[in-house]
């Protein structure tokens, strides 16, 4: 499903010129209301692509099974370019990087340059990623688990020493 909603997608954004510089990366969980019985086979016997089953519950529902969906939109319209579903287990931390890996390989297979950025929320910032040779850049937030992060988001605004750069 993500190579098919890909190829149309990216189809759609180059005839009519929408990529930009910037991918935007995010993830959301849908829970699911019934009785569904995990089975690691699909209908056809083959292994199933991913697993309704109890996560990290964003919609804070740990009752409920669930599957995540991570996207990725790009350019000035902000156009869903990538699209996957995952496991209702799945951690951002390292799913994003996943679906990174994933769209460069296909922009690779459709012959398209990627020079651009990333951007997502602070389950980005690993510090195996930090230190890590990654062929891509990213930016994010540091999250509140790091000690310094922590301290600063406390202080009050007028604490914190602001100095401007270049152009604002």
């Amino acid at each position: 499903m993500s190579k098919l909603f890909g190829t149309v997608a990216f189809g759609i954004a180059m005839e009519n010129n929408l990529l930009g510089k910037l991918n935007h990366l995010d993830s959301t969980s849908i829970t699911v209301n019934g009785d569904y019985a995990h089975s690691p086979e699909g209908d056809d016997g083959e292994p199933a692509t991913i697993h309704l089953t109890h996560g990290h519950s964003k919609d804070y529902r740990p009752d409920l099974k669930q599957a995540v969906l991570s996207l990725v939109v790009n350019g000035p319209s902000n156009m869903p370019i990538w699209m996957d579903a995952l496991s209702g287990n799945s951690s951002d931390k390292t799913s994003l990087h996943e679906t990174i890996r994933k769209v460069k390989a296909f922009q690779k297979q459709l012959d398209i340059s990627s020079t651009e950025k990333w951007v997502a929320d602070s389950a980005l910032y690993t510090s195996e990623k930090l230190l890590a040779n990654l062929d891509y850049l990213w930016l994010t937030r540091v999250p509140e688990t790091v000690g310094e992060a922590r301290e600063l988001v406390r202080k009050p605004d007028a604490e914190i020493a602001w100095h401007p750069h270049l152009d604002g």
